[in-house]
């Protein structure tokens, strides 16, 4: 069975980033293995960072990291700061989607029957449901083109237009946003989205004890 953790030690912190490195190296977002990883482990080891993990026993398949807008910014800044200006402006609580890794492939026991798009949805409805819970408005994403299909089936709209990112080796990139507070205003008022994978999300609600640890 699947575990959705907070990565709070050193250990788990650097297991997160290890395999950020590997599907990475694999995507050609790094270009080898020995590259350097600091804008993995920077972002990740924020005090403003929280980084989701998602595990099997001691199989770690998956990882997402949120870094809540701060003094330093985001990370998407380097290429689209003049995009997110106007909804700071505008007294917007942002956050940004970084470091999402999944390679549930690599659990080569046979134990598991877990498919990297199922972990994905799991890490993405924790990470969305720690957004709202720290009061996050807008949550923001820099993507590769090739995955615009799947932001905009959780209801993303693209902010900013294709530009190369330095952070993963200049592949090219798009910025996108999720207005999380027209989300959470919908659910209140016992509509749902109409986005598909924002109602798979909504079933994928953790439990309360892994709420607690955000606000520790």
């Amino acid at each position: 069975m699947i575990q959705y953790k907070i990565a709070t030690t050193v250990t788990e912190k650097e297991s997160a980033i290890s395999l950020v490195k590997g599907v990475y190296v694999r995507e050609g977002y790094l270009k080898s293995a020995s590259d350097d990883v600091a804008s993995i482990s920077d972002y990740i080891n924020l005090p403003e960072a929280v980084t989701v993990l998602a595990q099997e026993g001691d199989f770690l398949g998956g990882t997402i990291t949120m870094v809540l807008d701060s003094s330093g910014g985001l990370p998407m800044d380097i290429i689209y700061r003049a995009e997110l200006s106007e909804f700071r402006s505008g007294g917007h609580k942002l956050a940004e989607v970084c470091q999402f890794a999944v390679d549930w492939d690599l659990h080569d026991d046979g134990a598991s029957k877990h498919s990297n798009p199922e972990v994905s949805l799991g890490l993405l409805s924790h990470v969305i449901h720690s957004a709202i819970r720290c009061d996050v408005t807008h949550l923001c994403f820099t993507i590769n083109p090739k995955h615009a299909g799947f932001y905009q089936s959780m209801g993303c709209v693209q902010i900013g237009g294709e530009k190369e990112y330095p952070l993963v080796n200049s592949a090219p990139a798009l910025a996108f946003m999720l207005d999380l507070k027209a989300i959470v205003g919908s659910i209140n008022e016992g509509v749902m989205p109409k986005f598909s994978l924002i109602k798979k999300m909504y079933d994928f609600k953790p439990a309360e004890s892994f709420f607690d640890k955000l606000s520790n």
